[in-house]
C-alpha cells in the first residue's frame, strides 16, 4: 500500500500544464467571477478515469 501513496504523490505531483492552459484557465475564471457566484461540476468521473491515473481512489491515496 505504502509503494501505491508513493505512486499517486509522484503522478500529482507531476501534474503540470502548459502556460497557455494555465492561462486560459485564469481568464475563464476571470470572467465567471465578474459573472457572479457560480458552480463547476466534473462530470466525467468514473472508475474508467481512476485506472488511467493509477490511482484507488477508495483508500489508495489520503
Amino acid at each position: 500500500m505504502e509503494i501505491q501513496k508513493l505512486r499517486c504523490h509522484v503522478n500529482f505531483a507531476a501534474l503540470r500544464f502548459s502556460p497557455e492552459i494555465e492561462e486560459l484557465g485564469r481568464r475563464v475564471v476571470q470572467i465567471l467571477r465578474r459573472s457572479g457566484p457560480f458552480v463547476v461540476l466534473q462530470i466525467d468521473w468514473s472508475a474508467r478515469r481512476e485506472v488511467a491515473n493509477s490511482t484507488l481512489w477508495s483508500g489508495g491515496c489520503a
